[in-house]
């Protein structure tokens, strides 16, 4: 049963737990807002150039459908950074702090993805392919370093918290994260190895992604309102446990799944 404490005790609790912790949202979540602000608008301004675009409407739809669920998860994104930083519960910010690092990974990486189609729509002439080669090869790594830092963001709160003894919990081994990583890279790979080469199934896995990015960032605000709409004294170990281990699971899972997805989303550089 959950144990109700007052609040002078929960900022003492907080102030303790916290001043153990290597890393803190609190500290970041405004510079974290204005960057994904920077990308939503950034997506947005590449918009509204394939809107005056003519010609090409098929690749030009493909890569509107991106940019847009692009802008949407960056622009809320953007917002619960900003929450964030106005939050004064710090574990309370470090589980919100979760939900919106996963969904600046998508974001950025459906953004990139964009960025490839922009090219392989926009470019002619002789060095289109090595353009292009580029922007594909730099949104894959967007996806990879999404992988890698949603994977160390996970790892390394479940770690403090399990250092400072904030959770019943042991920490998980440092191989876990290798595990989870080499599978993942190894899902991604045979992604890219099998992306299709016609329109057709490209807009397909296109569409998929875009859908799911949408989908996956409601999810988040539902679960991030769930978690801001959390009374701070309640913030006490049984009860942050729970709730953090659901956060950090799906944190974890879900923007993996949709980047996993955008995989078979990216143009061919020798299409």
């Amino acid at each position: 049963m959950a144990m109700w404490v007052t609040p002078k005790q929960a900022s003492a609790l907080e102030e303790d737990v916290c001043g153990k912790l290597d890393w803190t949202f609190l500290g970041s979540a405004s510079s974290h807002s204005q960057f994904a602000g920077l990308l939503a608008g950034f997506v947005l301004a590449i918009m509204g150039i394939l809107l005056a675009q003519r010609g090409n409407d098929g690749k030009r739809i493909l890569a509107l459908t991106l940019f847009s669920a692009a802008f949407f998860v960056l622009a809320v994104d953007s917002v619960l950074f900003g929450i964030i930083a106005g939050e004064r519960t710090c574990i309370r910010a470090h589980t919100e702090g979760l939900i919106a690092s996963g969904l600046l990974a998508m974001g950025g990486a459906l953004a990139l993805a964009g960025l490839a189609w922009l090219f392989d729509i926009s470019i002619d002439g002789e060095g289109r392919k090595e353009l292009v080669r580029i922007a594909v090869v730099t949104a894959y790594g967007t996806q990879l370093v999404g992988i890698l830092l949603v994977t160390q963001t996970v790892y390394g709160f479940q770690h403090d918290l399990s250092t400072a003894k904030y959770w019943k919990y042991t920490s998980l081994p440092e191989w876990t994260v290798w595990v989870w990583t080499a599978t993942v890279l190894i899902l991604l790979l045979i992604r890219i190895a099998r992306r299709p080469r016609i329109l057709g199934p490209q807009a397909r896995a296109l569409r998929l992604a875009s859908y799911y990015a949408v989908g996956c960032t409601m999810a988040s605000v539902i679960l991030f309102g769930m978690v801001v709409g959390m009374d701070r004294t309640i913030w006490e170990p049984q009860i942050t446990t729970n709730l953090t281990w659901v956060t950090a699971i799906l944190t974890l899972v879900l923007p993996t799944v949709g980047l996993l997805i955008l995989g078979r989303a990216i143009p061919r550089s020798s299409d």
